[in-house]
């Protein structure tokens, strides 16, 4: 199986998001209610047609066509390979980019994938710049606008809810919950997704501060993500790790990380080898606890979330 797990989405600085106000979710809502519906559509037929409007507001338009030229948007539809693709580009620069794939297990469904919303007004000139100048991402009253607009665009397909592939890194999965409103699809993913964000809080809060991830995208890295090992393995690592696990013997070039609870779940390595880091965590989830990887439980379909649109 190809190891290729990486899923990109960029949302840039739409960490904002969380800290808007009622009163601009509430105009921007206004907004949405007052938008006509989007035409009724089928990939296999090639008929979904969409402007800049149909996706942005009709003020963010006029200021982006009036300072930068026009704002277009092209709908490609691959009805053979089940998917099309949405592109929004301002003088030729790509700022909208998104696949909605056809999901042959779940027909009421649409997979969402290489989600791509960056500001086509940002600034990349200077260094002097304030933040709303420079940030790639989207306005936040901008970015819910086109999220349910494309949730209208999946709706008007016939679809009732949207998907993600289970393959995705764990930022990527962290930024389309928070952002997307995406929730694990069943008990079994919401289980492993718990354990996974309690490794990150473990790892933020609780290892010594010279340890601790700089960010998500590093701990993302811990974890194997993006199909690669573990960064903290070699294999002299391994066997020793493999041998804790069979016999609970702990080498001397290892101690263990235990929660707040006393559970062990990882190992702080402080031998020589090289490697990226030096944490390794366990998959206590398994009825036999194993070195946590990644890919093979993305593999097994236990990180695909959903969220329904009626």
């Amino acid at each position: 199986m190809e190891r290729n797990v990486l899923r990109r989405f960029s949302l840039g600085a739409l960490i904002l998001f969380l800290g808007l106000s009622n009163a601009v979710l509430g105009d921007c809502q206004d907004t949405l209610s007052k938008l006509g519906k989007i035409s009724t559509w089928s990939n296999k037929d090639k008929n979904l047609s969409l402007t800049a409007r149909d996706l942005f507001p009709e003020e963010f338009v006029r200021e982006v066509e009036s300072t930068l030229g026009r704002f277009d948007i092209r709908v490609a539809h691959y009805p053979n390979r089940g998917f099309l693709s949405i592109m929004g580009t301002v003088r030729n620069r790509p700022c909208v980019r998104v696949k909605l794939y056809e999901d042959p297990e779940h027909p009421q469904s649409m997979i969402v994938d290489d989600l791509n919303l960056e500001n086509p007004l940002r600034r990349e000139d200077s260094a002097n710049l304030n933040p709303d100048q420079s940030s790639k991402g989207l306005p936040p009253q901008v970015f819910r606008h086109v999220k349910e607009r494309l949730f209208e665009i999946v709706k008007a397909g016939g679809f009732q809810e949207i998907r993600t592939h289970s393959q995705q890194h764990f930022a990527v999965v962290q930024l389309y919950k928070r952002f997307v409103g995406m929730e694990p699809v069943d008990e079994k993913s919401r289980k492993t997704l718990d354990y996974l964000e309690g490794l990150y809080s473990f790892s933020r809060k609780e290892l010594p501060e010279e340890l601790r991830p700089k960010d998500v995208e590093e701990f993302t890295r811990w974890l194997g993500s993006g199909g690669s090992d573990p960064a903290g393995l070699t294999s002299r690592r391994v066997y020793h790790l493999e041998n804790y696990l069979r016999d609970g013997k702990v080498h001397e070039s290892f101690s263990l990380l235990k929660n707040k609870k006393g559970e062990v779940i990882g190992a702080l390595f402080n031998d020589n080898e090289e490697a990226k880091s030096n944490i390794v965590f366990f998959d206590t989830n398994e009825k036999t606890p194993q070195i946590l990887n990644w890919f093979a439980i993305a593999a097994s379909h236990q990180l695909e979330l959903v969220r329904k649109l009626y």
